[in-house]
């Protein structure tokens, strides 16, 4: 994004090619010289906001009564219920490709959330839980809560994954396409509403095998 525009170049004799960005690198489009920040641009740009730091993973796991979830579906996502006190009602850990916990999406009341850590190399939350090929079919939800909620209707014997919104899903599956490609069916089952809808089409046509990929259609509830 530009800052300041038709200034008179440093090096060459235009009077009005030269501009500065919001970076405070300089370009004059008249002789094309880039030009690093000055001293001054340097000291006033803001410094980076640092990360908010990651939580470990809790040792000891306990039932989450307002999402209805037992001790032991807690367990096998890994989900940090909040103790009396804490500003949160949950912490879901994320992980990368090689298991490293890399960052937590907090829920907090009013199903609010917030992220700890970078977890722009996270994989499919649950995914570090399911084995590659473990189980015939996989389930793909649109959310953390659903994964858990989806792992335990189905009574806590098949595997159920997360995309990280439905504004991510095409580089969810992407980057994930190996992983999900393992299982013989996979099951698309995003929020009934419009992004969700769009969010299954947009993962269903990835570019698995024709006859594997299956959308589930919630019928009376958003999600």
């Amino acid at each position: 994004m530009t800052k300041k525009t038709g200034l008179p170049c440093p090096k060459c004799s235009s009077s009005d090619a030269y501009s500065i960005q919001e970076n405070g690198w300089g370009k004059c489009f008249s002789c094309n010289t880039n030009f690093p920040p000055s001293k001054e641009e340097a000291e006033r740009k803001e410094p980076p906001k640092p990360k908010r730091g990651v939580t470990p993973i809790v040792e000891v796991f306990k039932a989450f009564p307002a999402r209805g979830f037992s001790k032991s579906t807690c367990e096998r996502y890994k989900i940090n219920v909040a103790r009396e006190g804490d500003y949160y009602e949950a912490k879901y850990p994320l992980f990368d490709k090689g298991g490293n916990h890399v960052g937590n999406k907090v829920r907090r009341d009013g199903k609010k959330f917030l992220i700890e850590g970078d977890i722009n190399k996270a994989v499919l939350y649950g995914q570090t839980f399911f084995p590659a090929g473990s189980a015939k079919a996989i389930t793909v939800v649109e959310g953390q809560d659903d994964a858990a909620a989806a792992y335990q209707i189905m009574g806590s014997k098949y595997p159920v994954v997360s995309v990280h919104s439905s504004s991510t899903v095409e580089k969810d599956i992407r980057e994930n396409f190996e992983y999900l490609n393992s299982f013989d069916t996979i099951v698309f089952c995003m929020d009934n509403d419009e992004h969700g809808i769009k969010a299954a089409k947009t993962a269903a046509s990835a570019g698995f095998a024709l006859g594997k990929v299956k959308i589930l259609t919630l019928r009376h509830h958003k999600d």
